[in-house]
């Protein structure tokens, strides 16, 4: 739907499926959208993927993870397809010009552990291309933690210039805000060492504002500038003062494979040599989640009441590449079931007071 001026909605698309995104292109004329393809034309959606990499039968249109980009006029009308019908799509930007379309997504090449990449659509005729095909990581702010619903992310922003893009990635242990040449390809780190909810590019393309948080810092204020970075408030100083919290310890496993796997250990407030601790195991679902440098009140509680608690990334987490991603496919909970023991083992071996 559109609002019009005087307040009266106007409503664009029709049929029995869904838009998942909506954008404005930069003169005003057209709006991008995100649609699933399989339920617009009420097809089974193996008839428009790639069959051989779905290992489910005809399905109902409405379960396709197939997106395809359209355009409608800003006045409605018809829609017009951009893509191929066999990417699985995220979210989508306008470059400046309004020219081209940077999309995030995949080929479902793993199914859904194949990682996302940022793609560039010419608007008028061609494939799309993908530009981060050498960044082993999964394009994308993933933060899980129990201190906030979410933060909206911003997903792809274009330089002013157009001359590359923004986005966050998952680089265990922090998320990051990066940046990729839009002509090269090249992908530069913007923020380091930080786990970064969310962002937000001044409009002369010189600042990025954002939120960071880390294991014992809920989110705060930071701004980049060609100056460094700097964070600009202390919401939570009152509190923290008034708490004791405890770090996280970091230290790695080796797996029945031989495969260096990381892990931490959230010991008691206070903890004492010579007392043993109970201890609780924390494991992330997704499957392909993973744990960051980022705060869990949940875990602070239990750490404040006697409790150590210890977490890894079992493969099938994102945040290692694609190839740890993919481990786990077809091999739901195995893998992580295995690594997960190992890591248990290890722990209670190098911490016998648990």
């Amino acid at each position: 739907h559109v609002v019009e001026l005087n307040g009266s909605l106007k409503q664009l698309t029709q049929g029995k499926f869904d838009v998942d995104t909506a954008k404005w292109s930069p003169n005003g004329a057209n709006i991008a959208l995100l649609v699933n393809t399989a339920a617009l034309m009420g097809q089974p959606y193996t008839d428009i993927s790639v069959k051989n990499r779905w290992p489910e039968p005809v399905q109902d249109p409405d379960l396709s993870y197939v997106r395809d980009i359209y355009l409608i006029s800003a006045k409605g009308g018809e829609l017009t397809r951009l893509t191929p019908r066999k990417h699985v799509i995220k979210d989508l930007s306008w470059a400046p010009d309004g020219k081209e379309i940077a999309f995030i997504g995949h080929e479902f090449t793993w199914h859904v552990l194949t990682n996302n990449d940022i793609w560039i659509l010419p608007v008028e005729e061609g494939a799309p291309q993908r530009l981060t095909g050498d960044f082993d990581r999964d394009i994308g702010i993933s933060v899980i933690s129990d201190l906030r619903v979410s933060t909206p992310s911003p997903g792809i922003v274009w330089a002013p210039d157009a001359s590359c893009l923004y986005f966050g990635a998952v680089d265990i242990p922090h998320v990051d805000i990066y940046s990729v040449h839009r002509k090269y390809g090249v992908v530069t780190h913007v923020t380091e060492s930080k786990t970064v909810c969310g962002f937000s590019l001044s409009d002369n393309g010189t600042v990025i504002a954002y939120t960071s948080m880390n294991a014992i810092q809920p989110e705060e204020l930071w701004i980049t500038n060609d100056e460094g970075a700097r964070q600009v408030t202390q919401c939570n100083d009152s509190l923290l003062q008034s708490l004791k919290l405890s770090s996280p310890t970091h230290f790695t496993y080796t797996n029945q494979q031989g495969k260096e796997i990381d892990g931490w250990i959230i010991l008691p407030v206070d903890c004492q040599n010579g007392t043993q601790y109970p201890t609780i195991l924390q494991m992330h679902g997704g499957r392909a989640g993973c744990y960051v440098d980022a705060m869990y009140f949940e875990w602070q509680i239990l750490a404040a009441n006697g409790y150590a608690v210890i977490y890894s990334n079992a493969r099938g987490s994102s945040g290692y590449g694609q190839d740890y991603k993919r481990a786990g496919l077809y091999n739901h909970a195995i893998l992580e079931f295995k690594d997960t023991m190992d890591f248990v083992d290890s722990a209670i071996q190098r911490f016998p007071f648990i």
